[in-house]
Formats: structure tokens, sequence, C-alpha cells
């Protein structure tokens, strides 16, 4: 196993843990909306990290790049629209398309066009800031007097996971 597959392996063992946890809570207690959003971005997150431990100089593991990072993005978005949700918003969700698509594109790109995975990276990177970013000044303009201070942290953890 390489480095990043050791990696991988834990994150994406918690991640899937996390994700039963949200689902668990989904089906328990439905008075909030957008759990069930949170729970399927976690899964996603959780199959993006599963995903990536197939990268390699086989066509399976060029096709692992831009799927992981795909559900990686596409587990943010899930978030975001939870956080959204959650907070009865309901917004133009168009923008998260562009951003997650165009993320999909520029991945496969630079794995089967030009292999680059610096410019791979960074374009996961600012696709996952973009979104985290949109997720946390929602949910600081957005946030309700009952959750106040927890979406106050939460916006903050949003916003400053941001800083890679």
């Amino acid at each position: 196993m390489t480095g990043v597959q050791t990696c991988a392996l834990p994150i994406s063992l918690v991640s899937v843990l996390l994700a039963v946890v949200l689902f668990a809570q989904y089906r328990f207690n439905r008075d909030y909306s957008g759990v069930g959003w949170w729970a399927a971005g976690q899964a996603s997150v959780a199959a993006g990290f599963l995903v990536s431990m197939l990268r390699g100089d086989s066509l399976v593991g060029h096709i692992a790049v831009p799927l992981y990072q795909g559900l990686l993005a596409l587990g943010a978005v899930f978030v975001y629209v939870g956080v959204a949700l959650f907070l009865n918003r309901r917004e133009w969700w168009g923008w998260l398309i562009i951003v997650w698509g165009a993320l999909v594109c520029w991945s496969t790109f630079f794995t089967f066009v030009v292999d680059d995975a610096q410019l791979r990276s960074m374009a996961l990177y600012i696709a996952l800031a973009t979104i985290l970013l949109g997720a946390g000044v929602t949910l600081w303009r957005r946030r309700i007097s009952a959750v106040r201070g927890s979406a106050a942290f939460l916006s903050i953890v949003f916003i400053a996971s941001d800083r890679k």
C-alpha cells in the first residue's frame, strides 16, 4: 500500500461511519431539513476516498482520478445544499453544478490529455474552497436564532477550511 492509500483508507472508514451516523440522525429525527443531504455528502466523500485508492498507471487507475475528485466535490455540494435546506433557504443551485462540472472536465482533461497532478489538485482545492466558502457565507448570513452560536462556529469552520 502506498502512502496515499494508507491515508485514504482510515479517512474513508471514518467518513463511512460519519455518513451512517448522519443517516441515522436523518431517519430518527426528520424535524430538520438538510440532514439527509449531509449524510449523502459524507457518503460521497467516503466513496471518493475509497476510489482514490485505485489510482495508478492502469486505465482503471486513470479513470479513478476524475472520479474520486468528482465524488469529493459532490460531497461538498451535498453539504452546501443540506446547509441551505437546514436554514429553509431555497437557492439557485446552478452555480454548484457549474463548479462541479468544471472540476470534473478539468480533472478528466489533465488526467487523460495532459497528465498534470498539480493542476488537477489545484482545481480540486479551488472547487472545494468555492463550495465551502459558499456554504459558510450562506450559514453566516442566514443563521437562525435557535442555532445562532453553532451556526457562527460552523461558518467559521467552513470558511477557515478554505485555507489550504
